[in-house]
C-alpha cells in the first residue's frame, strides 16, 4: 500500500516539521490546523482522511487535543476551525508560509532557494 502524503512535495513536508520542531508545536496539529484554514474552516472526516497519513485513531486523537484547546469543534460530520483559533493559530500560518515562500522559489518548485 503506498503511503499517502499531505498534499505537498518531500521539501515542504521536510519544512513543516522542522519548522514544527523548531516552534515546539505538534507537526500533525500544524498540518491540519493548515489544511482547515486552507479549506475555510471546515473539513469532513472523510476529506481529512483522504488528504492526512496516519491512522484515523491518531487523527481523531490529534483532533481531541485541538478541541481541548478550544481550537476546533467537531460533529459526526466533520471538523471546525472556532473564532479563537482564527487568533491564535493565523499569526503561526501565516508565519509558516512566510518562511516557506522564503525559503522556495516558486509554489510548482520544490527546490529550495538557499539565498532566502
Amino acid at each position: 500500500m503506498k503511503k499517502r502524503q499531505l498534499g505537498f512535495c518531500k521539501e515542504s513536508e521536510w519544512f513543516y516539521r522542522l519548522y514544527a520542531r523548531e516552534n515546539q508545536v505538534d507537526y500533525l496539529q500544524l498540518c491540519l490546523l493548515d489544511l482547515l484554514r486552507q479549506a475555510n474552516g471546515s473539513l469532513t472526516w472523510k476529506s481529512i482522511d483522504q488528504q492526512i497519513p496516519y491512522s484515523r485513531q491518531i487523527i481523531r486523537q490529534t483532533v481531541n487535543e485541538l478541541e481541548l484547546d478550544e481550537l476546533v469543534t467537531t460533529t459526526a460530520d466533520g471538523v471546525w476551525l472556532t473564532d479563537l483559533a482564527e487568533f491564535t493559530v493565523d499569526e503561526i500560518l501565516d508565519d509558516l508560509h512566510h518562511k516557506l515562500d522564503a525559503a522556495f522559489e516558486s509554489v510548482d518548485d520544490c527546490t529550495p532557494n538557499l539565498m532566502a
